[in-house]
C-alpha cells in the first residue's frame, strides 16, 4: 500500500488508532487507511516515471556502448561489448534493488522520495521489509497482482484449507482469485489455436 508519509511522535505514542474522517452525506468516502491518507494516483505515476527515468539513466551508458560496439569491427568491438554488457548488467541490478529491496526494506524507491511515498504494510503502516519487498516486485512485474499479506491467509493452513474455502470473501482469497485468472489468461492467449474439423 502506498501512503504519504504522517507520522508524528504524538501519533506513535498513542495507544489509541487515528479517529477515522466520516465524509458528508452523499459525498465519496476519503481515501483513508487507519486514518492515514492514501497517495493519489497521479503522485503514484509520477513517482513510477521517476523510477523508470532512473532505470533508463543507469543502462543508457551501457545501452550506448553495446550498440556502438555492435557496429564496429576488431578488438574495439570485443572490448565495448563486453564493457557496455557489464554496464547494462550493473544498472539492471541496481534499479532490481531500489524498486523491490530497498523499497520494501526503506519503504520508499528513490522516485518516491521527492514525492514523498511510502509503501507500507497495510496493517502496522511501517516498511514491508527487504524480502517482502522483492516478492512484492517480482509479482506485480510477472502478473501485475500485488497479494497483500493477510491473517485470513496465515490462518488457513492451520485449518486445512485454503484461503479460498477459508475465507472466500477476504481480502487475501480475493487476490489469489484475481492472480488466478491472470495466469488463466494468459496461458489462454499462449496455447495454440485448437485445430477445426470440416466436415
Amino acid at each position: 500500500m502506498d501512503q504519504r508519509p504522517e507520522w508524528s511522535t504524538e501519533t506513535e505514542r498513542s495507544a489509541t488508532p487515528p479517529p477515522r474522517a466520516a465524509p458528508i452525506e452523499g459525498e465519496r468516502p476519503l481515501p483513508l487507511h487507519q486514518g492515514r491518507r492514501l497517495a493519489s494516483w497521479g503522485s503514484r505515476v509520477v513517482a513510477y516515471l521517476i523510477d523508470a527515468l532512473i532505470g533508463v539513466l543507469l543502462n543508457a551508458p551501457g545501452g550506448v556502448l553495446v550498440g556502438i560496439g555492435s557496429v564496429t569491427h576488431g578488438a574495439v568491438r570485443a572490448w565495448l561489448l563486453t564493457i557496455g554488457s557489464v554496464l547494462l548488467a550493473v544498472g539492471t541490478i541496481i534499479q532490481i534493488w531500489q524498486t523491490g529491496w530497498r523499497q520494501g526494506a526503506r519503504g520508499q524507491s528513490w522516485g518516491k522520495i521527492p514525492i514523498g511515498l511510502r509503501t507500507v504494510d497495510a496493517d502496522t503502516l511501517r516498511p514491508v521489509g527487504g524480502p517482502r519487498g522483492m516478492l512484492r516486485w517480482l509479482v506485480d512485474l510477472v502478473l501485475g497482482v500485488v497479494i497483500p499479506r493477510s491473517v485470513r491467509v496465515s490462518e488457513a493452513p492451520g485449518y486445512g484449507q485454503s484461503v479460498m474455502t477459508y475465507d472466500p470473501g477476504s481480502r487475501g482469497a480475493l487476490t489469489y482469485y484475481e492472480a488466478a485468472r491472470e495466469m488463466a489468461e494468459r496461458g489462454a492467449r499462449m496455447a495454440p489455436a485448437a485445430p477445426q474439423e470440416s466436415g
